[in-house]
């Protein structure tokens, strides 16, 4: 599987927005600060740090609110390595 890079789908696979697909914007490397905005109060910054890598991404249904997502809870779906796929049918007909 290719890995994710901007701009590519991606697809959320843990937590409260689990199964929304996404864009790929920015990766944030682990323990860098991310600013947050609780319930989109400007006056309320606080800073945020990931244990992993992380990155923020954009949702089609809501294109106002940046997420920033832990890299081990998303999976890229556009592209992959199409020699792979075919391989795995192969084995699963030869299995069969």
């Amino acid at each position: 599987m290719k890995p994710i890079e901007p701009g590519c789908l991606v697809v959320v696979l843990r937590g409260n927005l689990a199964n929304n697909v996404a864009v790929a914007v920015e990766r944030v490397p682990a323990q860098q600060g991310i600013e947050r905005h609780p319930d989109r109060m400007q006056h309320l910054p606080s800073t945020w740090r990931f244990n992993c890598d992380a990155w923020e991404i954009e949702m089609a249904s809501d294109p106002e609110c940046a997420w920033v997502v832990a890299e081990n809870n998303l999976m890229r779906i556009d592209g992959g390595d199409a020699n792979a796929d075919a391989t795995k049918q192969q084995r699963e007909v030869t299995d069969a």
